[in-house]
């Protein structure tokens, strides 16, 4: 009797043995392992698209993988690395960016990842948004479901093109008047802005607040407009400001002022420092004309 137990017991051994030989050799992961894929292990494999928005700014959105996910939990993790959860403001920034995506890291992927917003789709009590890979098609589900992946968007760099608004009391005093010989006084108010505003946004600005992009009627006006500036300002800055006048829409040319020394130029209305010079956009001139009474 007390063999029969023993040859049991070295039979039992010999089982539990060989299960846990088996399973390391299958390479199959215990439950500890399979939750220790961690969001660092992923970030590492993260894919990332940058997009040039209208308005000139560059945004860089990460495509994160998973295997399931629910959409607070994926908010957490964009937060955690200094981002925000997806998030669109052009229009078609979302199919171009899925787009890109595709053509660069995966193009029969039909996975879905969680975003903030698409257009007028927003989160509503426990509906949340998502982006289909396949196509960059938006839709709505559970908050709480798990789905296969997270886009999560670098904060983006405030590059507006205006400072501060000109009707405001306050900034009156950004303002520059220069009386011309005609007796007419020209208001110039010089708008600092990041390097990649566009001729044609520079204008539009100016527009926006009942002025014109700004010109200047001599050197004289110019050199006056542009020290007092950079006096209260920058005294050592350098750089282009934009300008009004005809733009060469074949050559894609605009007119510019530079602001160590002023004077007038013609530059790429696109321009990039290093393409034609050195200097960067530093900002645009808007101008406003007083016709003297009669």
């Amino acid at each position: 009797m007390q063999t029969f137990r023993y040859l049991c017991i070295l039979l039992f051994a010999q089982v539990v043995l060989t299960d846990k030989a088996d399973a390391k050799e299958s390479g199959k992961p215990s439950a500890p392992k399979s939750k220790a894929k961690t969001a660092s292990d992923k970030e590492m494999g993260a894919k990332e698209i940058t997009y040039k928005r209208k308005d000139g700014a560059e945004v860089v959105h990460y495509i994160f993988d998973f295997e399931h996910i629910a959409w607070k939990k994926a908010r957490s993790f964009c937060k955690e690395r200094g981002l925000t959860l997806g998030s669109f403001k052009d229009g078609d920034e979302h199919t171009k960016v899925i787009e890109k995506y595709r053509q660069e890291y995966c193009q029969n992927c039909k996975w879905m990842v969680w975003v903030t917003a698409v257009g007028d789709k927003r989160r509503r009590k426990n509906q949340c948004v998502f982006l289909m890979l396949n196509d960059g098609t938006p839709g709505t589900r559970k908050c709480r479901d798990k789905i296969e992946g997270v886009i999560c968007t670098k904060k983006e760099e405030k590059k507006t093109a205006v400072r501060y608004l000109l009707r405001r009391k306050r900034n009156q005093r950004k303002m520059i008047a220069y009386k011309r010989k005609d007796g007419s006084i020209v208001k110039h108010c010089i708008m600092e802005s990041g390097p990649n505003v566009t001729w044609s946004i520079a204008r539009s600005a100016c527009c926006k607040f009942g002025y014109r992009l700004g010109t200047f009627a001599d050197f004289r006006e110019a050199k006056y407009v542009i020290t007092k500036h950079r006096r209260r300002s920058c005294l050592d800055c350098d750089g282009f400001l934009w300008m009004a006048g005809d733009r060469n829409e074949e050559e894609n040319t605009c007119p510019a002022a530079t602001m160590l020394r002023p004077k007038k130029l013609i530059i790429n209305c696109n321009h990039r420092p290093g393409e034609e010079s050195k200097r960067e956009i530093r900002g645009f001139v808007c101008s406003k004309i007083q016709k003297p009474k009669r």
